[in-house]
């Protein structure tokens, strides 16, 4: 064997080793983690699958429109990419491997489940969040998404009444008017009315998503829902 195909040959070999001491190191973990252990929660007061159903709506309602008539949301808008608090974190989640399908952007890290990547993003690199960043979550009865998909089941029938799985809790008339009033703030400040690109988005979101922002707005929502063929 000449000296390159030796040089090749230790090559592979040693990548390979190094492969099997990174897969091996993951399954020990992976396995303290799966086997037994309570799974650990995360602790940021800001719901991360909450925030994932959000930003899929803005998505699709403000940042695409916005982008296709060359609408720049200015950076104090609190529903403008640069201020998702989980943004660039979730743009810098990996899908690698069948085992360890989830993957750290920032150091490479695998892990068995998106909950113990976030996990680790909230341990180890909140840093990488803006400064002046916006929790989502916080915008979900904007799009009806506090409950995640789930939109129309039943509802408790008193504000005070324990809720059971099986019910949406009770709405209330405060709660859908302060929601409103931040959605209306909120395109004031994202979606100026100078401009008619500008205002027509504006206008649109305000009628879809902030003036159904009332109790009976809801209920008549929810019984057209259920009068529909399954």
């Amino acid at each position: 064997m000449d000296r390159a195909s030796a040089f090749q040959e230790n090559t592979l070999r040693h990548r390979l080793c190094v492969r099997r001491a990174m897969l091996a190191s993951v399954s020990v973990v992976s396995a303290q983690v799966d086997v037994g252990a309570p799974r650990t929660e995360l602790s940021h007061p800001c719901s991360r699958s909450i925030s994932r159903h959000v930003r899929r709506h803005l998505e699709k309602e403000v940042w695409k429109p916005a982008e296709r008539v060359k609408i720049f949301l200015p950076r104090g808008c609190p529903l403008s990419k640069e201020r998702d608090l989980f943004g660039d974190q979730e743009k810098n989640k990996w899908r690698r491997s069948e085992a360890f399908p989830h993957v750290c952007g920032y150091c490479s890290k695998m892990f068995r489940s998106e909950h113990y990547l976030d996990l680790h993003m909230e341990r180890k690199h909140m840093n990488e969040a803006p400064a002046d960043g916006v929790c989502l979550a916080d915008r979900c009865e904007m799009f009806q998404v506090c409950h995640g998909d789930i939109k129309y089941l039943p509802r408790a029938s008193d504000p005070v009444s324990s809720v059971a799985d099986w019910q949406l809790p009770a709405c209330r008339n405060e709660t859908m008017a302060s929601e409103r009033h931040h959605c209306e703030e909120s395109l004031s400040k994202c979606l100026p009315l100078e401009h008619k690109a500008s205002r027509q988005i504006h206008a649109y979101l305000s009628r879809h998503f902030c003036q159904t922002l009332d109790c009976q707005a809801r209920l008549e929502q929810e019984q057209r829902a259920q009068m529909l063929p399954t």
